[in-house]
């Protein structure tokens, strides 16, 4: 942990409570409804956006990351081993998270299972092939980082490279959109990925141009965020126009993204003294990710079934002040000891 960048530690750790908050009225009920509290306002389109508001940031900063260094790869020894890394960052806690998925939502078809186990749930994508909720998320990743190695690979002729992200960008449009192959969601958050790719390739933040970049952006998030209080969210629906539907999205997400690095990026310099907080949140927060379901299930189920607390106010509360710390500390320490499996091999 000790080189990490504060800045990343910041924006990770608004993306997983983002995430979530947005899952958690699964377990308790619609708290951004504020009628459930005898307030006349529904905010419930912001639930709505939280997906897109939570995971465009990771997907950003993995961009990011991944390329902060302009890494090429000269061989295929450099390939082999940025593979094998992925892997073992990825993998065996995703497998862990797998396998309390099956049972909680009862999932006993092997061949979906397979699919998943080789992270190509996006890939062969389907009515009976229907990818299991949040760890859709790894299947995404996989495929973003494989486009990513071939777009670096420096053995590969230049057109080619370039020509190889606006192949598959292209080539995940149209097959969910005519075809009803592959998952949207590879293409949704495609752009994303590559802006984060883009603004440490470039430096971007560090330029001039960065300044309109950032004020461009706000206005445009604060437009689309009025207009989506104005009724004007059934235009981001999934029974809405894809194309149009998929553009208003990249507008708001690139907004978004560009806009939270940098409040971020002032966080992360003016409040030094939260940033062993975010530091431990954002180290924790890959594992968060996969088990806060899990905790929050067993929970509710827990509460349900042997206190008969069905409350949902109640529910709302314990999840809240028991149920983050149990999925930070669990997150945390499970991270901490697969961390230090790894360095002993």
């Amino acid at each position: 942990m000790n080189k990490r960048l504060p800045i990343f530690d910041w924006i990770r750790s608004i993306a997983i409570l983002i995430i979530l908050f947005h899952h958690l009225p699964n377990y308790t009920f619609n708290f951004y409804d504020l009628n459930n509290f005898g307030i006349p306002i529904n905010l419930s389109f912001l639930n709505h956006l939280n997906r897109y508001f939570g995971l465009s940031l990771f997907v950003f900063v993995s961009g990011y990351l991944i390329n902060i260094k302009k890494r090429y790869f000269t061989n295929w020894n450099e390939v082999k081993i940025f593979i094998e890394r992925k892997l073992l960052r990825i993998f065996p806690l995703y497998y862990l998270a797998l396998i309390f998925f099956c049972w909680m939502y009862n999932i006993n078809q092997i061949l979906r299972i397979l699919i998943h186990l080789f992270g190509l749930q996006l890939i062969f994508y389907g009515k009976d092939m229907i990818p299991i909720r949040t760890l859709w998320f790894i299947g995404l990743i996989v495929i973003y980082y494989s486009i990513f190695l071939l777009f670096k690979s420096s053995f590969l002729r230049k057109e080619i490279r370039i020509a190889i992200p606006v192949f598959f960008w292209v080539l995940f449009l149209i097959l969910p959109r005519y075809f009803g192959l592959t998952d949207f969601r590879i293409a949704l958050y495609y752009l994303v990925f590559f802006l984060g790719i883009l603004c440490a390739e470039k430096e971007l933040p560090n330029r001039k141009s960065w300044k309109y970049i950032s004020c461009i952006s706000i206005v445009c998030f604060t437009s689309l965020l009025i207009g989506f209080l104005n009724g004007y969210d059934y235009l981001i629906d999934e029974g809405g126009r894809l194309l149009v539907r998929y553009a208003i999205l990249n507008i708001f997400m690139f907004s978004f993204s560009i806009s939270v690095y940098n409040i971020c990026w002032g966080l992360a310099k003016y409040l030094k003294f939260c940033s062993p907080i975010c530091t431990v949140i954002a180290y924790a927060s890959y594992g968060m990710y996969l088990f806060h379901r899990p905790i929050w299930y067993v929970m509710q189920k827990g509460l349900n079934i042997y206190l008969a607390i069905d409350d949902r106010y109640l529910l709302f509360i314990f999840l809240i002040l028991v149920g983050l710390p149990l999925i930070f500390g669990f997150s945390y320490q499970l991270q901490k000891i697969y961390n230090k499996c790894l360095q002993t091999n």
